[in-house]
């Protein structure tokens, strides 16, 4: 019969250090993520950029829908509100971003061509209610 040879006293301490090592990854526990204060700061800054963005996505027009406690426009009144903040925010964004990019790098027209196609269908929901009357 053939006998494995046996395992050497480094081989031992090399497995020991892997079986510690899968039970470090195994204990990890997501109050962990909490003692970091970068990742805290991280936390509160996408938490408050993402109640931003659904206030504005959701609440916004419901608000400006509203004729108790809003102003109580129009669906169309709002559509252009929308239309027009869209408008200005892809001028903002494509004036503070020429300031980053040399504008005749291949980076820019790139941004550029895809925030025209990105923002084709906000520019024609408008032109459908002027055309559907």
């Amino acid at each position: 019969p053939i006998v494995p040879p046996k395992p050497s006293s480094t081989t031992k301490q090399q497995q020991q250090l892997n079986k510690d090592d899968e039970q470090q990854q195994r204990s990890f526990h997501h109050a962990q993520i909490w003692k970091s204060k970068n990742a805290q700061l991280h936390f509160l800054a996408y938490w408050t950029f993402s109640f931003v963005v659904v206030c504005i996505d959701e609440a916004l027009p419901l608000f400006l829908i509203a004729r108790w406690s809003g102003p109580g426009l129009s669906p169309r009144q709002i559509g252009w509100i929308l239309s027009v903040g869209g408008f200005l925010t892809i001028c903002f964004d494509t004036s503070s971003s020429a300031s980053h990019f040399d504008l005749t790098s291949r980076m820019y027209r790139t941004l550029s061509i895809s925030a025209v196609m990105a923002n084709l269908p906000a520019v024609l929901v408008p032109l459908m209610l002027v055309f559907n009357g």
